[in-house]
């Protein structure tokens, strides 16, 4: 027989899928500052701006993993957070967001 900690356990969902300043799944990241880049600052010390980009399209996400018929359940029980570090990268102004080829 489950635990009562264990049955309040599953009952968590551990896949968050929504940006935040921070966000509100079991371990918080803030997507702002997690992608917040080793370049940031220039030699003088004034911070350089920056955009903070999800590597996954947050609507996606949602759309094709989470609302998808028949994964909910495995989806609730996998520990993963679209604002976390290795999810987001940082892009300054000048970078292309897509590259032309001809």
């Amino acid at each position: 027989m489950a635990t009562s900690k264990h049955a309040a356990a599953s009952k968590k969902n551990l896949f968050c899928c929504v940006r935040g300043t921070p966000c509100k799944c079991p371990s918080p990241n803030n997507y702002r500052t997690n992608c917040k880049p080793s370049w940031g600052v220039d030699p003088k010390g004034k911070v350089v701006g920056y955009a903070a980009h999800h590597l996954l399209c947050v609507a996606s996400v949602k759309a094709c993993v989470v609302k998808k018929r028949g994964l909910a359940p495995i989806v609730k029980k996998t520990r993963w957070c679209v604002n976390a570090r290795n999810n987001r990268s940082a892009c300054d102004g000048k970078m292309p967001l897509a590259v032309n080829s001809a």
